[in-house]
């Protein structure tokens, strides 16, 4: 298993940040959707970049994970933006 942590890429999407590859050692990122969705619905078992083989990827620190998505939210929403419209949250 690779820990992922969370981060905000501003096109709108979230990625999940592997700091060291299993395979490579490198970092890679991963899509996490849209920021209107559930970035933790995409944990799981993805392809490896770097090799044919795959790997899970687990929220390193789920509580980090829910304190940035409100974080990441709540400034976009400071600013207007319109990719909000369909928050997760309700």
């Amino acid at each position: 298993m690779n820990p992922a942590y969370l981060g905000y890429n501003p096109d709108g999407f979230w990625r999940w940040i592997v700091r060291r590859c299993v395979f490579c050692g490198r970092t890679h990122a991963h899509g996490g959707g849209e920021v209107a969705g559930n970035p933790r619905d995409f944990l799981g078992h993805r392809c490896a970049y770097c090799s044919a083989a795959g790997y899970e990827i687990v929220d390193a620190d789920p509580q980090r994970t829910l304190r940035f998505i409100e974080q990441t939210r709540r400034c976009l929403a400071a600013r207007g933006s319109d990719q909000l419209v369909r928050t997760y949250f309700g």
